[in-house]
This record gives C-alpha cells, sequence and structure tokens, in this order.
C-alpha cells in the first residue's frame, strides 16, 4: 500500500469505505513506512528519522558489525517472514535488544521511532511462543495510538505469517463487537491502547491471566496522553510473574517511576 491507496480510497463510494478497511491501509502503509526507515539506516550514509527530511548523520551509524539475524537462532519460519520482509541485518536496536529479550531479562529502550524497534520485540516474542501451546493470550502490547497498534499487529502478521501465531489490535473509535469476536478466536498476541483495552477488562471479553510477557511502547506519549494511570490499572489484571519490555523516546520522571515499578533488574539500552 502507497499514498495512491489513500487516493483510491478517497475516491470510492463511502457506503464501501469502512473504518476497518482504512485502518488496515493505514496501518500497511505505515510498517511499510518503518521497513523503509530501518533500510535506510542501515545502508545510507545519512540517516533519515521517519516523518522528518533533516538527515541525523551517524546516529545510526554501522560501525562494521556483520551480523544477519541468523545469529539469533530464530526459529525457520519466523526467519521465513524475516526474509520476506527483505531485511538483510539488524539494526543497532535489534542488536542490542533481541538477545537479552530472548534471555527472559526485562528490559528498558531509549529508541526513537524509525530505528527497528517494533522488530526488536515482536521477534523474540514470536520465538517465545513457538513451542507453546496455542489459544491463550501470552504477551500484551499497550501503545498509545491506534496507528502505532494497528502497525505492530501488521509486524506480528508479516514477521509471524508462516507461523500458527495470531494476534489482535484492540482500540476505540470502531466498533467493540467485532474485537469481542476476534479475541474469542483464541489469539496468543494481543496489541492495545489503554482505553479499550480497559473496556474489554471491564467487560470481562478478554482474559489476560496467561499474559508472560508486556511491552510498553512509546512510554512517553502514553505520558503525554495522561495514560500513566490506566497503565498501571491494566497491569493490576497481569500475573505477576512476567517479562516486561518498556521503550520510550525520552525519560520523564513520571515514566522513569512506572520503570523502577514494573522492571526487575532490567537490560538499560540507549540507541543514539
Amino acid at each position: 500500500p502507497s499514498h495512491l491507496s489513500f487516493q483510491k480510497l478517497a475516491q470510492e463510494n463511502s457506503a464501501n469505505l469502512t473504518e476497518s478497511k482504512f485502518n488496515a491501509v493505514f496501518a500497511a502503509w505505515h510498517f511499510r513506512r518503518e521497513q523503509a526507515c530501518e533500510m535506510l539506516c542501515l545502508y545510507q550514509p545519512q540517516r533519515f528519522e521517519m516523518g522528518s527530511n533533516i538527515p541525523i548523520a551517524g546516529k545510526y551509524k554501522d560501525k562494521g558489525t556483520k551480523m544477519s539475524f541468523q545469529k539469533f537462532e530464530l526459529h525457520e519460519k519466523i526467519l521465513a517472514g524475516v526474509q520476506m520482509l527483505g531485511y538483510q541485518k539488524p539494526t543497532p536496536i535489534q542488536l542490542q535488544a533481541i538477545p537479552p529479550v530472548m534471555e527472559g531479562r526485562d528490559l528498558m529502550g531509549l529508541a526513537q521511532t524509525g530505528t527497528g524497534k517494533t522488530a526488536a520485540f515482536v521477534l523474540p516474542i514470536l520465538q517465545r511462543f513457538m513451542e507453546k501451546p496455542l489459544g491463550r493470550i501470552r504477551a500484551l502490547i499497550i501503545a498509545p495510538t491506534r496507528e502505532l497498534s494497528e502497525q505492530t499487529h501488521e509486524a506480528i502478521k508479516q514477521l509471524g505469517r508462516k507461523t500458527k501465531l495470531r494476534s489482535a489490535a484492540v482500540y476505540g473509535g470502531v466498533s467493540i463487537h467485532n474485537q469481542i469476536n476476534r479475541l474469542r478466536g483464541n489469539v496468543e498476541i494481543v496489541s492495545a491502547c489503554p482505553g479499550r483495552l480497559l473496556d474489554h477488562i471491564e467487560r470481562g471479553t478478554i482474559d489476560l491471566s496467561h499474559v508472560e510477557v508486556l511491552v510498553l511502547d512509546e512510554a512517553d506519549h502514553m505520558f503525554d496522553m495522561g495514560f500513566l494511570p490506566d497503565v498501571r490499572r491494566i497491569v493490576n489484571h497481569l500475573p505477576q510473574k512476567r517479562q516486561t519490555l518498556l521503550f520510550s523516546a525520552t525519560m520523564p520522571d513520571d515514566v522513569k517511576s512506572l520503570a523502577m515499578d514494573l522492571l526487575r533488574n532490567p537490560v538499560n539500552i540507549q540507541i543514539g
């Protein structure tokens, strides 16, 4: 999907332009932009931040590391998804984050959008659940916006396309009943926004009692949007024994306090 996809959607009859269809196209387009930025980070002498025309020279400089995704010893079905997306070698955040996450360590990562952080947590999550029984929600990814939630959902679908693992995106502004039906389909990974997730918790339409991995993505944006109290309420419904990953571009005091409360002896990574 590209910008032309949006032009085509705009020209469609409004009766055919459903919100779910628009969201699906937007997520796929946004995910491709993330991929393109990662490729720039790896192969261009001047790196560009996604959504910006300002070069960030050397911010993600490749220091000569010769390493492919095969070094992570990912399951062959996951590697197939990596290869189908055209990933050649890991970005710095992936190099530093994937090994400790695969070891089960908690992690706090300071990284901007466009550094490849989505794959840095999606790949270990897929690897972890390859040998697990299906049909229970084992990973919960919380994001501040439905666009980011959809992007993560799309990344899981693309990287895990050869696996049997299933995901669902949960956010407001669309029918909750469709989401309930999807959750009843026994998914293993949920990418959610805090408000709608709490709606499902209060309705009893989601079971989080088997969650093994919690990811808080763009935690600083969740703070800016006033979601941190909701995040704390959600965490109360999760098992205490779990792996927690927190990613943020900045570290306001409230986010630092949240990290101290939720993370246990975390690995700290900073990119840029």
